[in-house]
């Protein structure tokens, strides 16, 4: 899968415009934010490309690459509605599988059971406390 065709599929579950997106990368626009995020975190965790590569595509830097993908972290942490989301994306995505020993994340019981089977494989879940 090119980065235009990621980048055009995330565009279009967000509902924008992928033309509008990608011509208009200083736009702050939530919508537009989200999907450069997005699209920051599928790359990182799903290729071998360097912060560099990830984020050459859309004319941002490696530190936005992190910020993004750690916001992203954060989001599908705490919301449910989101997390639902990008499990759906990525799974309807034809991506080649890249080999990852574990996530290590901290989630809600609520969350994680969310998470489909093969992708639980592969992630170590710290529950919060507050969850016990």
């Amino acid at each position: 899968m090119t980065n235009e065709e990621l980048y055009a599929t995330i565009c279009n579950k967000i509902g924008i415009n992928y033309n509008e997106a990608i011509n208009k990368t200083k736009l702050r626009s939530r919508k537009f934010n989200e999907s450069r995020q997005i699209y920051f975190y599928i790359k990182k965790r799903h290729t071998y490309e360097t912060l560099e590569e990830i984020g050459k595509f859309l004319n941002k830097d490696h530190s936005t690459v992190i910020h993004s993908v750690k916001r992203i972290d954060e989001l599908i942490r705490f919301d449910k509605n989101f997390l639902y989301f990008m499990n759906s994306l990525i799974l309807s995505l034809d991506l080649e599988k890249k080999e990852v020993e574990y996530i290590n994340v901290t989630m809600t019981k609520e969350n994680y059971e969310l998470i489909p089977n093969e992708l639980k494989l592969k992630i170590k879940v710290n529950v919060r406390k507050n969850d016990i």
